[in-house]
């Protein structure tokens, strides 16, 4: 398997990438570079992802940076390329307590009153700053993370890389929760970039390193993956050099058709044997036949001996390959189709799924499943169009929806669920979930 991961020697990423609080910073990113293999965020429903060998995308009419384009997989021959848009790319904020953050990381001082005026942070008991850190972070080469999602798991898994790499990953998770819950940061920022820098000290030196030349993301912390379709091409092709399916075998070439280069391949012998069936006594030599008529004549009257003699044959049945690929492909919707039928125990805390049972269908809805693949398509494209083309609030963000990325059942609205438990007018039995 070609990982990229693995493409090249683990070098370690300069520390100050904890200070890359400005897009600039992403712009300048090597396409093929040395030390960043990926780039990894987190997304609307805290999951982890990552975007393998990472691109900036440039428009060479006013030298903008658009954002980040990359790989979703790390194995070279799954290519599925995404793009990060530059609205999300740069900084977020969270507010902690100042005396519990690590002196590497701590501020010159805690906020001041004027910066938490008027939010609900004036009313706290504890000195405050106010944390700036980018919404992605950089991996370097021969990394492999593990975690899924947003926790304290994955806090360990990154603080096994570097201090900044635990660092942001435990800020990510007040990020999240305070973009979530609107505990005004937002108006502290406001805040303090409404401030002016004096003499004696900067009041923005409450907030951590580069909060001045901060590029702050529209999504705050959340970063959104979309696909790029047929638009830049030029960067599409910088990730296909190294993420690209892998070739189908090709077919050996008989003797007869390949071509006479000069450069004849040996020979390999192959010699032909008859196997002898049983109760059949006549036999033919087509090299000893005097003409055509005679070798012919020959041949029919041994078919009539074989007939008479040998036991019954089993038929042959030809069938083409788009015939059975049908067949199998009927087989696979509805294995699929019943999956969104069925009864289960989940407990979201443990995160488990317990006592499976498959529902009982009526009559009528066994028979649609029986169908064709062609007719369960036409029957069903309603349905499954309710279910994975829910509108999101982009058209272009495919992504966003977790339907379509994670192919996960674990968002319907109300709607949807009412038309998938009655998909034909032999609807299924009421047991069905």
């Amino acid at each position: 398997m070609r990982l990229y991961s693995a493409s090249k020697p683990p070098s370690p990423i300069n520390s100050d990438w904890i200070h890359w609080t400005n897009k600039s910073h992403f712009k300048n990113i090597e396409a093929d570079s040395n030390q960043i293999s990926a780039l990894l965020f987190i997304t609307r429903n805290k999951e982890i992802e990552i975007i393998y060998k990472p691109t900036p995308i440039i428009n060479d009419a006013n030298d903008q940076f658009e954002g980040i384009m990359g790989n979703m997989f790390d194995d070279g021959s799954t290519p599925a390329i995404i793009k990060i848009d530059g609205d999300d790319i740069g900084a977020c904020t969270t507010i902690q307590v100042f005396p519990d953050l690590p002196e590497a990381f701590r501020p010159e001082f805690a906020l001041l009153a004027n910066s938490v005026k008027d939010t609900e942070w004036q009313e706290a008991k504890k000195e405050l700053a106010l944390i700036v850190i980018p919404t992605m972070a950089p991996l370097p080469y021969g990394t492999d993370i593990k975690s899924t999602e947003l926790d304290d798991d994955f806090i360990d898994e990154m603080q096994k890389l570097s201090p900044e790499h635990g660092f942001w990953a435990k800020m990510m998770v007040d990020a999240h929760e305070q973009y979530a819950s609107d505990y005004d940061t937002s108006q502290v920022v406001k805040n303090l970039s409404a401030t002016t820098s004096s003499t004696r000290r900067d009041p923005c030196n409450a907030a951590s390193k580069g909060f001045r030349e901060a590029t702050i993301a529209l999504s705050g912390p959340i970063v959104l993956a979309t696909r790029p379709r047929n638009k830049h091409e030029r960067e599409q092709k910088i990730i296909k050099d190294f993420f690209y399916r892998n070739p189908t075998p090709a077919r050996p070439v008989p003797a007869e058709e390949d071509e006479d280069d000069g450069d004849d391949a040996p020979e390999i012998p192959v010699q032909a044997t008859t196997a002898p069936i049983q109760g059949a006594t006549a036999t033919f030599n087509p090299t000893a036949a005097n003409s055509s008529a005679e070798f012919y004549s020959q041949l029919l009257e041994t078919l009539k001996t074989i007939n008479q003699t040998a036991p019954a044959q089993q038929k042959i049945v030809v069938e083409s390959r788009e015939h059975e690929e049908s067949v199998d492909l009927a087989k696979l919707q509805t294995s699929m189709l019943k999956l969104f039928y069925v009864n289960c125990d989940i407990d979201w805390d443990e995160g488990t799924v317990k006592n499976v049972t498959l529902a009982t269908f009526s009559k009528g809805f066994k028979d649609l499943l029986g169908r064709t693949a062609t007719v369960q398509e036409a029957q069903f494209a309603n349905l499954l169009n309710t279910i994975f083309k829910t509108q999101p609030d982009d058209d272009d963000d495919e992504l966003a929806n977790p339907l379509e990325r994670l192919m996960s059942l674990s968002v319907f609205p109300k709607n949807s669920t009412k038309r998938i438990s009655t998909p034909a007018s032999n609807a299924p039995t009421s047991n069905q979930t």
